[in-house]
């Protein structure tokens, strides 16, 4: 864990980005390609994101699930996934609208 205060985005990620946040990590969406990344805030695999990162792959390796997000591998030391649909009212996670404040 880092022992700053600042928020650590991947590269060519910043706070307009930002989805959401708990206490183990960022979602953050790349809206050019409807790529989903899941990061820890500060810079460094947690052990919490490299538990479910190996979920994810295990989900990959026997065929994945319909109700799921496309794993698609790792980048740095987030977790990238799509399949995040636009919908006609704004951006959907399958079928849960998303939640956009700001311009």
């Amino acid at each position: 864990m880092s022992d700053d205060d600042e928020i650590h985005f991947p590269t060519g990620f910043s706070l307009p980005d930002l989805l959401a946040y708990g206490n183990t990590a960022l979602v953050l969406l790349d809206q050019s390609t409807d790529i989903v990344v899941k990061a820890s805030g500060d810079g460094q695999a947690s052990d919490e994101t490299t538990v479910e990162r190996q979920i994810y792959e295990r989900f990959v390796q026997r065929g994945g699930h319909k109700g799921m997000l496309i794993y698609h591998g790792a980048f740095e030391w987030a977790s990238v996934s799509s399949m995040l649909r636009r919908g006609t009212s704004g951006l959907t996670l399958g079928s849960i609208p998303l939640m956009r404040t700001g311009g």
